[in-house]
């Protein structure tokens, strides 16, 4: 009897091992289902102008903003504590920023682990005088650290994405559309983002509403940018920083082509002044192509 009790409690120890391994597995699983389904430009704000896609953190923080020309560029327009979160955490995987008139929001795929990091490598020591404030709204917990000018830098965490801004309106409108489901991707940069190089360090696309209206040749002949969005890689050759990009393009005027590029390398060097800005026109079938440099002065 004592014999086939001890069976009954053996057996009865590896069904639960193997429910718990069980479990493990399929909670894991569905984590890692998670991951995959969270697309980053479904968070995207209504009226963002302009969207960076970090392919390789790693690679833009080594080759580019460790360069001090290159890093003052971006610095230009990202606020300091996001290119630290970049520079100062390995491990950080494909993350996309998005520009609006309210501010520069940073989404990244992140577990508790990986923000831990962020909090220890970077944001504690940047705003070690006060400890963060906490807000719950929906379900969802805020972080906000006071920051000089009266402004507070904040972040959110839900499921695998963490979201952080300067920006409380642009958070809150993010967690609105992760916990609601509204989503604001437009198809046009739908379909542009899917022909760009996941292979370089960056894409941009940006609203060619920022870009010149118009080139005009002469009197007679001239050319607008299409409304909408313009898409292209960034990446580093011999240690400059290089643009590729493409517009469609109808003409039977052979010259037009470059007149464009030269429009656009020109409008480029008013942006960034500290460059000499390169640019190489070709042009095949209905499109005209654009690649460049931007040489420090």
């Amino acid at each position: 009897m004592n014999i086939y009790k001890r069976e009954i409690v053996t057996l009865l120890i590896a069904a639960l091992a193997i429910l718990t391994a069980v479990g493990f597995f399929l909670n894991n699983l569905q984590k890692e289902k998670s991951t995959v389904r969270t697309d980053l430009y479904t968070l995207i704000t209504p009226k963002s102008y302009a969207l960076l896609q970090i392919n390789r953190p790693h690679a833009f923080a080594k080759y580019i903003l460790s360069q001090k020309t290159e890093y003052d560029i971006f610095a230009s327009n990202i606020p300091s504590v996001l290119l630290s979160i970049i520079q100062e955490t390995p491990e950080l995987s494909s993350s996309l920023l998005s520009f609006n008139q309210q501010g520069v929001v940073l989404y990244t795929h992140a577990d508790n682990r990986l923000i831990r990091q962020i909090e220890k490598n970077t944001l504690e020591k940047r705003f070690h005088t006060f400890t963060p404030q906490q807000q719950t709204k929906k379900g969802i917990t805020f972080h906000y650290y006071p920051d000089t000018g009266n402004r507070f830098f904040g972040y959110f965490q839900y499921n695998d994405i963490w979201v952080a801004s300067y920006s409380r309106k642009l958070l809150e409108e993010v967690a609105s559309m992760l916990t609601i489901g509204t989503r604001y991707l437009l198809p046009q940069q739908d379909s542009l983002r899917k022909v760009l190089d996941l292979n370089v360090p960056l894409n941009l696309l940006l609203q060619t509403d920022c870009l010149p209206p118009s080139v005009q040749l002469n009197d007679s002949i001239s050319w607008k940018i299409p409304t909408g969005w313009l898409a292209a890689d960034l990446f580093m050759n011999e240690q400059h920083l290089c643009y590729s990009s493409s517009l469609p393009f109808y003409s039977t005027t052979d010259s037009l082509p470059f007149h464009i590029g030269d429009t656009l390398a020109k409008h480029l060097n008013l942006y960034f002044p500290q460059f000499k800005v390169t640019n190489q026109t070709t042009t095949d079938k209905n499109q005209i192509y654009f690649t460049g440099k931007l040489i420090p002065q």
